[in-house]
């Protein structure tokens, strides 16, 4: 696959961050984020189900994400999963409390809930959409709306317009303007 220089560059760096060839990287990119997390159905559909039992029908899609998803979590580590709602849906703590009611846990590990909105159409997306796009393994969705802010978000990371930064050893993302020749 031949790419911009510049492109390959930044897909050269990334990988190296992430401690990953180039090859693999690029496969895990290009593959839609999934790194071959552990996941079975029964697990799946327990997820799918509990989120539907806190938010109802203003749930939008499951991603799974984070250091598990990524293949690094460490004996500590819990599963990450963003639930998307909709603009019905009050993010509180009482709604972190609603799923902490009854917890889930997927091989020894407990499942933290994380909440968010659809971005809103032509708005700068943060980095956590960024992480999405890059690690998330969409469980299920409403529609192909959380698919198409993912798509829309990869495309922009892509096309050197959203790129991710380190400083202090931390990461970050920023919105790159497009150059003016």
């Amino acid at each position: 696959l031949r790419v911009p220089q510049a492109l390959h560059r930044r897909l050269k760096v990334r990988s190296a961050e992430l401690g990953l060839s180039l090859n693999e990287y690029c496969s895990q990119v290009l593959d839609g984020g999934s790194s071959g997390a552990r996941t079975d159905d029964a697990f799946a559909r327990a997820l799918v189900s509990r989120a539907y039992e806190v938010l109802g029908d203003s749930l939008l899609g499951v991603i799974l994400y984070g250091s598990w998803v990524r293949g690094e979590a460490n004996d500590l580590s819990d599963i990450d999963v963003m639930l998307v709602v909709d603009e019905r849906v009050e993010i509180t703590r009482a709604l972190v409390g609603n799923w902490d009611e009854k917890p889930l846990s997927h091989e020894g590990r407990e499942v933290e809930a994380h909440f968010v909105r659809i971005p809103p159409e032509g708005s700068a997306v943060s980095g956590l959409w960024a992480e999405l796009a890059i690690d998330g393994i969409v469980v299920f969705e409403h529609g192909f709306e959380v698919s198409g802010v993912l798509s829309r978000v990869r495309a922009e990371i892509a096309a050197g317009k959203l790129q991710r930064r380190r400083s202090h050893g931390q990461y970050y993302w920023v919105h790159v303007k497009d150059e003016v020749a």
